[in-house]
C-alpha cells in the first residue's frame, strides 16, 4: 500500500505537478482513506528514491573544529558505517562552535548525533521535566 502511494506521488512529481498541489493531494486521500499514519513514512521513501535517482551520494558530517582525536574519529568512521556510506561516498565536513564537542553524521536523510550540544539539552530535559 505505502509503495502505491509512493509511486503515484512520484508519478506526479515527474509529470511536473507543483510539489505543494501534489502534497495536497497526497494528504487528502490518506484521509479519505484513513491512512494519515503513511504521510511521514511515504513522505521519507520518496525522498530517499530522489535522492538516489539524482546522484546524491553524499554524506555530511558536522564537527567543532577539524581538529578531531583518534577516538572521536573512530565514532565518526563507526556512525558512518552505521548510515550506509559507502566506500565511494563523497564526505562533506562542516564545522560549528554550537556543538561544543563530538559530531553530527547525516546521511541519506538519515542523522547520528552524538554531539554534546544533543546529550547536554537531553540531560537538561530529563532534569527539569
Amino acid at each position: 500500500m505505502k509503495r502505491d502511494y509512493v509511486l503515484a506521488f512520484l508519478a506526479l512529481i515527474e509529470d511536473e505537478i507543483p510539489i505543494e498541489t501534489a502534497l495536497l493531494g497526497l494528504k487528502i486521500v490518506l484521509k479519505k482513506r484513513r491512512h494519515q499514519k503513511l504521510l511521514l513514512p511515504i513522505l521519507r521513501q520518496v525522498l530517499l528514491i530522489l535522492g538516489t535517482k539524482k546522484g546524491a551520494d553524499e554524506a555530511q558530517v558536522i564537527m567543532v573544529d577539524k581538529n578531531t582525536s583518534d577516538n572521536l574519529a573512530k565514532e565518526i568512521k563507526s556512525a558512518l558505517l552505521k548510515l550506509g556510506v559507502h566506500e565511494d561516498t563523497t564526505i562533506k565536513e562542516k564545522f560549528d562552535q554550537t556543538l561544543i564537542g563530538g559530531f553530527v553524521a547525516t546521511y541519506n536523510y538519515r542523522e547520528y548525533d552524538y554531539s554534546y550540544k544533543r546529550i547536554l539539552k537531553s540531560l537538561h530535559e530529563s532534569i527539569t521535566v
